[in-house]
């Protein structure tokens, strides 16, 4: 499973847009006709794209939209990680 992807398979968007070999921020804006601010308020969670966007960045990235995640699903997601990692933290020992 690629490092960009969680459990369920879903990518993080920003981690695939910085990721190497892949198309920056300006490009996509470029191809799409859009401004850059657009993509990375997308990626903050600030927005969506448009249904016509979401379908041309689809085939654009080659990730379905259903796929994506935002940066607040990825906070969301290590701190219930987080949570469940101190709760399961062992005890120590009695003396």
């Amino acid at each position: 499973m690629s490092a960009i992807t969680n459990t369920r398979g879903r990518v993080a968007l920003g981690e695939y847009l910085q990721s190497e070999g892949a198309m920056s921020q300006t490009e996509i804006a470029k191809i799409l006709q859009i401004k850059q601010p657009s993509i990375s308020n997308w990626l903050n969670g600030k927005a969506r794209p448009e249904i016509g966007l979401r379908t041309a960045l689809e085939r654009l990235i080659g990730i379905p939209a259903n796929d994506w995640k935002t940066k607040q699903e990825i906070q969301s997601e290590r701190e219930a990680f987080e949570r469940i990692a101190k709760h399961n933290k062992p005890s120590k020992p009695a003396a």
